[in-house]
């Protein structure tokens, strides 16, 4: 295991750290918002889609007479590409650190973290507030070809 920790952050928590080879980012931004990331860093993935979930793209695809909503959610093909990045951290001889973040550090990175978590067997320090966007644990569960596994209790 290459992946020893995973920190969860909000963007300004993130655009303040301090570039650090031995530390990965993926940055969670909305599309057409870029995370100002300090060099430095062992390597960034860099993902943009909206903070969706299942229920409400379908709310908005089946609403009579909305207007068409410039909504990006988290694709399959994001979370195989996330699932493939992530591995291929992990199977790097050197230990890494793993930050995450969305906008506000609550939905999108949790979820993320808690699949990576799971996945790799790193270190998460779980904090109450977080609530994991159940698209993204979905999609990367069946990237990931692992049981979807929600946290809690």
């Amino acid at each position: 295991m290459a992946i020893e920790r995973l920190t969860v952050l909000n963007l300004e928590e993130a655009e303040r750290l301090a570039g650090d080879p031995a530390t990965a980012v993926i940055s969670v931004t909305d599309p057409g918002v870029a995370a100002l990331l300090a060099e430095g860093f062992g390597d960034v993935l860099r993902l943009a889609f909206h903070d969706i979930d299942d229920d409400t793209l379908a709310l908005l695809e089946h609403a009579p007479n909305a207007p068409e909503p410039e909504v990006r959610p988290f694709s399959a093909a994001q979370a195989r590409q996330l699932v493939s990045w992530a591995d291929a951290l992990a199977g790097a001889a050197r230990p890494m650190r793993l930050a995450v973040h969305c906008h506000a550090g609550i939905s999108r990175s949790s979820a993320i973290a808690w699949f990576l978590h799971r996945r790799h067997g790193a270190a998460l320090q779980w904090q109450a507030h977080f609530a994991p966007n159940r698209r993204v644990l979905r999609l990367l569960a069946e990237a990931g070809g692992m049981p979807l596994t929600l946290p809690g209790p």
